[in-house]
């Protein structure tokens, strides 16, 4: 498999190789748009009485098995999803060819000094020097007529390095939507749609080694949704080969790192976050351009980008895996457990269509020679009871809490700031601001800087390299903490009827589709 990139080295303009970022219409549609429940749903009436017995079985049954397939049966399945940013939210990030230029130190000029000397002494070539200076270059008249060039004693010019730097523009100019191409398994594609597509493969490896075909049907609904912004989980989930839905489920690698004053996490917690994983693809990208091998390089630092861009939406500040651990730990409790299904599935129940989808279902194992069918909000509550139960499906409510949680904050904004003294009130996901998309854009630049700048190097510093990028990211201000706390708190009690309302919407959200997925992997079936 190959990867190729296409680079200005170094940029100073908008070059052939290089595109710029499509323009699209922000008509947000609803099946990617998301926005937190407030307000409480009517319990709908009628429920169909069903013995205890048939219930508890039904529990075992469809709830232990169906909900492996219906949420997050492993290998193969459908899962809640959590709202993250929009394809063309990485495709804008990526666009960074005006903030990069050629590296340069300041000098000042010293008697007698002249541009050979300058020159050589910095192991330039002294027309560089002079046409970059050009505008500072003095002539005098020297023996025999000749005319001399030079600098003033005193001056400060400019030293080209021969290297790059991020070098960004004015924050009122207009900037250049141009930006480079990665190329992959012979697929072309912008830099920042190479970021979009860890959305939708687990590692850089399954990337580079997936079907052209399928690749490039999943680069179409990226620039069909830069377009439109209309692109539903269910073309998603087909164009890559049903593992859409598994990856939203597992993504704890695009959250923040832990954070005791937001949340407590175990310990156990496996380390991994957005900033963990942006490391391990810049490390790896740093290592092949020392190695000489450019295009790989870029490609697999495009790829890694996505987590640090993802460190840039408000939804994504704290840890999901350590707040995954407290609603797991609350939910602990029977009563609780068993209320909360109960809660969401009248919710759910009390949306007719909803209610009639489910309706349709029934469970592919015999009882008493029937097969029950999922016909009252009681029965489906069963449904969902049977999750915490089974070792497949434990985390899934866990993790329509967490995305609860990340949709408020995406929605509401959170106050950031960074180490350069940056501040913002930072969205995401669906509704990037002006002055985030800015910063996120000096990032993806001081990274692809980073690599280029390394091919060929014999040495490398690290965690110098990591802190020149990580600088830009946003960290809540005490601000921002308290507000996230508090989000938190809300939205991780079972009994909130705000928590109750966000879950049930994200599961009415993608009911279509799981139901699908349970009838395929025969533990549910359309009732005869």
């Amino acid at each position: 498999m190959s990867a190729s990139v296409h680079v200005p080295d170094p940029p100073t303009g908008c070059h052939a190789d290089q595109v710029p970022t499509p323009a699209r219409r922000r008509t947000d549609h609803p099946d990617r748009n998301r926005r937190p429940a407030r307000n409480p749903v009517a319990a709908a009436p009628g429920h169909v009485a069903s013995d205890t017995a048939e219930l508890l079985r039904l529990q075992r049954a469809a709830g232990n098995a169906v909900v492996s397939s219906l949420f997050a049966a492993p290998a193969s399945s459908a899962a809640l999803t959590i709202q993250r940013y929009k394809s063309y939210e990485h495709v804008e990030a990526g666009a960074v060819e005006s903030f990069i230029g050629p590296e340069e130190t300041a000098y000042a000029v010293k008697r007698d000094e002249t541009p050979a000397s300058i020159a050589r002494a910095h192991s330039i070539a002294a027309a560089a020097l002079l046409e970059r200076n050009k505008a500072k270059v003095k002539v005098w008249a020297g023996a025999g007529g000749r005319e001399i060039e030079g600098f003033e004693a005193g001056e400060t010019i400019a030293i080209p390095t021969g290297k790059l730097a991020m070098v960004p523009p004015s924050r009122t100019a207009k900037v250049s939507e141009a930006q480079s191409k990665v190329t992959i398994h012979g697929v072309t594609m912008l830099y920042g749609e190479a970021m979009a597509m860890a959305d939708y493969y687990g590692s850089y490896d399954y990337f580079k080694k997936a079907d052209a075909a399928q690749i490039q049907a999943l680069l179409d609904l990226v620039r069909k949704e830069s377009l439109t912004n209309a692109i539903k989980e269910e073309e998603w989930e087909k164009a890559s080969g049903g593992r859409y839905m598994l990856l939203n489920r597992k993504n704890i690698g695009h959250f923040a790192p832990p954070d005791t004053a937001l949340v407590s996490g175990p310990a156990t917690a496996t380390g991994v976050n957005h900033k963990t994983e942006w490391e391990k693809y810049h490390k790896q990208a740093l290592e092949l351009a020392q190695k000489g091998d450019r295009d790989e390089a870029l490609a697999v630092n495009a790829f890694g980008d996505h987590f640090l861009t993802d460190a840039f939406a408000s939804g994504h500040l704290f840890n999901k895996e350590d707040l995954m651990a407290k609603v797991t730990d609350t939910l602990k409790d029977e009563k609780v457990a068993k209320k909360f299904a109960l809660d969401v599935a009248t919710t759910v129940w009390a949306d007719s269509g909803s209610a009639a989808l489910i309706s349709k279902y029934e469970t592919v194992e015999t009882h008493l020679f029937t097969h029950p069918s999922i016909n009252s909000a009681k029965r489906f509550a069963a449904v969902l009871e049977g999750i915490k139960d089974n070792a497949d499906t434990k985390d899934v409510l866990p993790n329509a809490i967490a995305a609860a949680v990340h949709d408020q904050l995406n929605t509401d904004g959170v106050p950031v700031t960074n180490a350069r003294g940056d501040a913002w009130t930072v969205k995401g996901d669906g509704s990037l601001e002006s002055t985030g998309l800015f910063v996120m854009r000096e990032a993806v630049a001081q990274s692809q800087v980073n690599v280029i700048n390394t091919i060929g190097a014999k040495t490398m510093d690290l965690p110098a390299l990591y802190k020149t990028v990580w600088q830009f990211t946003p960290s809540p201000t005490s601000k921002g903490q308290v507000q996230i706390q508090a989000v938190i708190k809300n939205l991780t009690e079972p009994s909130n009827q705000t928590t109750i309302n966000a879950v049930a919407g994200i599961t009415k959200e993608n009911l279509k589709l799981v139901m699908a997925k349970t009838v395929e992997l025969k533990k549910l079936r359309l009732s005869k």
